[in-house]
């Protein structure tokens, strides 16, 4: 119960006139001299008050049923009721008062101590909202914060003016109704939520946060630049700067559209689709900053643009290409030929792992490529390129000249299409070998696609050579569940890993691993195993 009472000092005793019950009651005979100033501690809109009832100023004659603190300021004062404690903490005050406190002792609505007033004390001021933040919207932006201790709650301002207030337990505010594209300066105030001891009611003393960056409302993103295209055997290939969020408000770009001169917008490539048609690279998102446009016509010239694409909708057109003219490449390819064919062959067998041998002559450097390639998927060995051999380097080719996104950093890239292993360092590829899986359709045994890291290594000790099985099993990791060697092993999955084989350096692609990744190349694998440290990402992708 609070008293809110006043004292009239008659002679030797008081008179207690309680606004709360009316009671009138003179004190005791023995009131005894004033009790010492209670101890006074501030906190956030609040004061611990604290006294000692056991100080020999305390003790009267007749029992203390109950204590009440005031707390004063000129012309004004407020009782609490205290009850039989010695301690009370009053909330919700005036960080911007000073106030005084007192302690009076009651037996049976009797005055019978009072303490001696203590020192004006005046409470925190709640903390600056920490942690604000903002998120634009469509015509709107979401701010949030903090709680701060002792708020009695918040007032938001943008560009220095007030546009709400929450109570002291919402920490989020929605600005809505304004202009997209528009920028605006968010900060967010404390209030205190005190009693005001002249009103009455509530009023605000504040402390502001930091104020936030400009922060622009969600709005259709930039148009992308950059935009550069290489032709390839029919098809052509398209590259641009990724538009960043900061341009559309702070909404990410979610997908790129290809248009084909002015407003030709063309479709995701799918099967059966024979028209010009876009496709993105293996393991790409949409907002992958990359597309190969399929399915044009040879000696036609083309030119594209890009639009970006987020949830407020689309930018207008990027600039456009250059005039970009697909090549035709109809084989038979034999020793002796030249020209742009013969270039759109070189390139593929290039991507497919083969060397970098692009000159535009079929040489006998361009025919051991071709053999290599028609021995890996087990075909006739002619070193002639003929449609067979040119259907398959066109399948595993297709995305000629783009890494999957997982692979675009210092990695591991592993195409079981292609049947290679790429080490790339800062997005370029630096080395390739060819590779070999565990067989398809086997639970047990096929190796697992995805994106892992290499967990840890395992190499050779010296004396280990690649034409020595018996050196190798000797000097090398040895497979627990096979008894086989496992030269340079880069564990990835489990019990998977990239080593060499001696069975692939014997047998080719006639057989298969039992779920690792097989490499033929003993100073390539080696050279891969030195320069690949643990934690390295490791993409098996087809």
């Amino acid at each position: 119960m609070a008293w809110r009472s006043r004292m009239v000092w008659v002679g030797a005793a008081a008179l207690v006139v309680s606004t709360s019950a009316g009671l009138v009651a003179p004190a005791s005979a023995d009131t005894l001299s004033p009790a010492p100033a209670p101890t006074v501690t501030p906190g956030v809109t609040s004061l611990m008050v604290e006294w000692d009832p056991a100080d020999p100023a305390y003790p009267v004659p007749v029992g203390i049923r109950t204590y009440t603190v005031e707390l004063s300021l000129p012309k004004w004062h407020r009782h609490w009721n205290a009850g039989g404690d010695s301690s009370l903490a009053i909330t919700g005050l005036n960080p911007a008062t000073a106030f005084v406190a007192t302690v009076h002792a009651f037996d049976d609505g009797t005055e019978v101590m009072t303490s001696v007033p203590s020192s004006p004390v005046q409470p925190v001021m709640p903390a600056a909202p920490a942690k604000v933040s903002v998120v634009p919207g469509n015509k709107q932006v979401t701010v949030s914060w903090a709680v701060s201790a002792g708020a009695g709650g918040y007032v938001v301002f943008r560009d220095g003016a007030e546009v709400g207030t929450t109570s002291r337990r919402v920490a989020t505010f929605v600005d809505t109704g304004l202009t997209n594209g528009i920028v605006h300066r968010y900060r967010v105030v404390a209030r205190s939520g005190f009693f005001h001891p002249r009103r009455g009611t509530a009023t605000s003393g504040s402390t502001a946060s930091s104020p936030r960056s400009f922060v622009r409302p969600a709005t259709t993103p930039k148009a992308p630049t950059g935009l550069t295209g290489i032709a390839n055997d029919r098809s052509a290939l398209l590259r641009w700067t990724a538009t960043p969020a900061a341009d559309n408000g702070g909404q990410a770009v979610t997908n790129y559209v290809v248009v084909l001169g002015n407003s030709r917008v063309l479709p995701p490539c799918r099967s059966g689709v024979t028209d010009p048609c876009s496709s993105l690279p293996p393991g790409a998102t949409a907002a992958w900053p990359s597309r190969l446009v399929l399915n044009l016509g040879p000696e036609n010239a083309y030119r594209f643009r890009v639009r970006a694409e987020n949830v407020m909708g689309q930018s207008g057109n990027s600039g456009r290409t250059k005039p970009i003219r697909p090549t035709a490449v109809s084989p038979p390819f034999s020793m002796g030929m030249r020209g742009r064919s013969i270039t759109a062959l070189q390139q593929r067998l290039m991507w497919a792992g083969l060397g970098d041998h692009v000159t535009g002559v079929f040489d006998s450097e361009t025919r051991s490529q071709v053999r290599h390639l028609q021995g890996k998927f087990l075909y006739d060995q002619t070193g002639v390129v003929g449609p067979g051999t040119w259907s398959l380097l066109n399948r595993i080719t297709r995305d000629k000249g783009v890494l999957p996104a997982s692979c675009l950093s210092d990695s591991l890239c592993i195409s079981k299409t292609q049947r290679i292993l790429r080490k790339v360092v800062n997005g370029v590829v630096v080395r390739t070998v060819d590779a070999r899986f565990g067989p398809e359709g086997d639970e047990d045994l096929a190796t697992a696609e995805g994106l892992f890291s290499v967990d840890y290594k395992d190499g050779c000790s010296d004396g280990a050579s690649p034409s020595s099985y018996e050196s190798m099993m000797a000097h090398c990791h040895v497979s627990t569940e096979y008894k086989t060697p496992m030269p340079w092993s880069l564990f990835f999955n489990g019990g998977q890993a990239v080593h060499y084989s001696y069975y692939f350096n014997q047998d080719g692609y006639w057989g298969n691993s039992h779920g690792c990744v097989n490499v033929r190349d003993w100073d390539g694998v080696y050279w891969i195993y030195q320069n690949t440290p643990v934690g390295t990402p490791v993409y098996v992708y087809w």
